[in-house]
């Protein structure tokens, strides 16, 4: 009885350096989560900030897209106009 006893002793302490050993790595986890959880908040800033700059760049670019299609547009219908004019003359 004495040996069963002895036995479960040296299981249970087992058992209890195995669960510390799994706090140490918990408390690590833990900590490299906190890192990881403060740099994902500062990049999800960052993006915010970039998408807030980039307004009036898209803008502008939205703005010479349409002034060329226009200019484009205008420069199809001179030559057209100039195409007509040389066959009828």
């Amino acid at each position: 009885m004495k040996e069963q006893l002895d036995k479960i002793e040296e299981k249970l302490d087992k058992v209890e350096d195995k669960l510390s050993s799994i706090d140490v790595t918990l408390a690590k986890q833990a900590k490299d989560l906190e890192h990881h959880i403060f740099r994902t908040d500062l990049a999800e800033t960052n993006i915010e900030l970039l998408r807030a700059e980039m307004q009036p760049v898209k803008k502008h670019v939205a703005l010479m897209d349409a002034t060329l299609k226009v200019i484009g547009a205008i420069a199809s219908v001179i030559t057209f106009a100039a195409a007509v004019y040389k066959i009828l003359l």
